[in-house]
């Protein structure tokens, strides 16, 4: 995966990251939501920001995780200026600075879409992740209003995948071409 991702431009990259965007907006889960949590991009995601600015422009509750130990994600509320408010936490991966955070109220909403990041997908919606398990321990608390939309782009979508009875897959995959 490090070396077809060592292929693609980063105008490449960019321009297959605002299609993403696009398509996600289009999503009647997105538009139906009042929650959208989801994944601060590392450089080699796709970067999904404009999602979390549009969707607080539309009056919708954004949530970014934190991750603790024992891969436990746990969601915080941001308002407009919220790229302002993350920090880097081990890996580098920004997080709402705690001090300041507020926890999402996941009862308080009736339909909840998850951003979910990985390093490949196959067309199944089957997911291999960093190997932490962060989100594949998340996604088994299933919320019964939560549905899980991978994104990655076209180069990260591969026939199969090794998995475990651990491996949760999403519901959605959006990639720059395609939904599946």
């Amino acid at each position: 995966m490090r070396h077809r991702f060592s292929l693609v431009s980063s105008q490449q990259l960019a321009s297959d990251s605002l299609a993403i965007v696009k398509r996600i907006l289009e999503l009647p889960v997105y538009k139906h939501s009042s929650l959208v949590l989801g994944f601060v991009p590392l450089a080699d995601e796709p970067d999904v920001q404009v999602v979390y600015d549009t969707a607080l422009a539309q009056g919708k509750s954004v949530g970014p995780p934190v991750a603790f130990a024992k891969g436990r994600l746990h969601f915080y509320s941001v308002s407009k200026k919220w790229r302002t408010s993350l920090e880097p936490n081990r890996w580098g991966i920004g997080e709402p600075k705690q001090e300041h955070a507020v926890s999402v109220d996941f009862s308080l909403h009736q339909s909840i879409l998850l951003l979910v990041p990985a390093v490949a997908f196959t067309v199944h919606k089957e997911r291999l992740g960093r190997g932490k398990g962060y989100y594949d321990r998340f996604l088994a608390t299933s919320l019964p209003t939560m549905r899980a939309v991978g994104v990655c782009f076209e180069h990260q979508v591969v026939e199969n995948l090794p998995t475990a009875k651990n491996d949760r897959p999403v519901d959605i995959l959006v990639t720059p071409k395609t939904v599946f």
